[in-house]
């Protein structure tokens, strides 16, 4: 049985996507090393031919802090790049000694996984990423907020790209680099959307696979009486949530809010009302669930958030914190399937005047329709593992004797 190790990168928006395309390539006979934290492994039940590895004990401290200034990560995008090669050093040694053990036909990485793509290249493994974010246009000027935050965090990015040598020169291998790490670098890759929803789509080469949606779920005609909230595993805000109770009060829907890393103190009580529940985690059934049956899905702007939302024909508003975020919105913007604000410091007022305007917004129907459709017509999860056991020769030679 041929042999892939996924090299995660261990957040929940990176992970559930994953989960497809490890089902189905165990289900067509190939065997899954899948590395992530012991906490994740119940996502994988029921997926045929997979061993799940944690990450080791050491690597804990750098989760646990991901987790309480992931905010802040994502605000900033040098120190982002900081924690992935400080994450690159704490794992090189133990992704290469499991390289050298399993002798895998292929290594698929996170898009962030960058100590799975040197540790391949320097067993000399074909590589494959899996991107659950827009990949970096190769033919894009570059943002001008990026360019700011740069020039502003000059010492950590030069702290960063001494742990990047250090890598380097102790295994001498390469390494990507800041500008490398969100780009498909010429491999065989999978993105999580389609490709009209691609900014600079037309720029990639025939390596990238837009994944779009699984063929096997289809859009509902669910009753839209809901306005669902839900900023994802790395977005935090002490405001955000009483600003949407306060904005959606009267408009005749339910109002669902999923708070993840948000506490429920922040929440002003006397702002609830009979129509609003308020959950802290949902399941992944019932987040697309409450997609399904919303008029309006008001996000932050994750790649994850704004396919699902498109896939099931719900316009999404998206309020971001960081600037992929807001890069995000603003294919959303283009694809006329919603509206995006600059940020999540808007007023009562302005968030309400968006609310009713994509509510009341007759050819966003249309447009959302149209790249819903394409999502579906996408390659699909099935269709790219058949592909990648193609690609990279992992299905087993049956011998006929007779």
């Amino acid at each position: 049985m041929k042999k892939i190790i996924f090299m995660s990168f261990p957040d929940e928006g990176h992970m559930n996507p994953s989960i497809e395309l490890c089902r189905q390539l165990g289900a067509k006979g190939v065997k899954i090393v899948y590395y992530a934290l012991k906490q994740d492994f119940h996502k994988f039940e029921g997926i045929e031919n997979i061993e799940l590895k944690s990450y080791p004990d050491e690597f804990l401290p750098v989760i646990n802090y991901f987790a309480t200034q992931v905010d802040k990560l994502v605000r900033n995008l040098i120190k982002a790049i900081h924690m992935l090669y400080y994450c690159n050093r704490e794992l090189i040694d133990f992704t290469m000694k499991e390289i050298e053990k399993e002798k895998p036909d292929l290594v698929i990485n996170d898009i962030f996984a960058i100590w799975g793509k040197a540790a391949a290249r320097y067993h000399k493994v074909p590589i494959a990423i899996f991107s659950s974010a827009f990949l970096m246009d190769p033919k894009g000027s570059g943002d001008p907020g990026m360019l700011k935050t740069i020039f502003t965090s000059i010492p950590t990015l030069v702290q960063a790209l001494k742990l990047r040598k250090e890598v380097m020169k102790k295994y001498n291998v390469k390494c990507d680099s800041p500008m490398q790490i969100p780009s498909d670098q010429g491999e065989y890759t999978i993105v999580t959307t389609s490709k009209k929803l691609q900014p600079g789509s037309e720029n990639f080469g025939s390596n990238v696979k837009f994944i779009g949606f699984s063929k096997e779920a289809k859009p509902s005609d669910a009753q839209r009486d809901t306005i669902f909230v839900s900023l994802g595993s790395i977005s935090k805000s002490k405001t955000f949530w009483n600003k949407c109770l306060e904005a959606t009060k009267d408009l005749g829907y339910k109002v669902v809010f999923v708070l993840g890393l948000n506490a429920e103190e922040n929440i002003n009580k006397e702002l609830l009302s009979d129509n609003v529940t308020i959950h802290t985690k949902v399941s992944l059934a019932d987040y697309e669930n409450y997609i399904q049956r919303s008029a309006l899905f008001i996000n932050h702007g994750g790649l994850n958030s704004i396919t699902l939302s498109i896939f099931y024909k719900t316009p999404i508003l998206v309020c971001p914190i960081s600037m992929e975020q807001y890069e995000n919105g603003k294919a959303i913007d283009n694809s006329n399937c919603g509206k995006t604000f600059k940020n999540q410091k808007m007023s009562v007022s302005k968030l309400r005047k968006a609310i009713q305007s994509i509510l009341e917004d007759k050819t966003i129907p249309l447009s959302i329709d149209e790249c819903s459709k394409e999502l579906q017509n996408s390659i699909g999860f099935a269709n790219v593992a058949d592909d990648i056991i193609e690609t990279f020769n992992l299905k087993d030679r049956i011998i006929n004797y007779d």
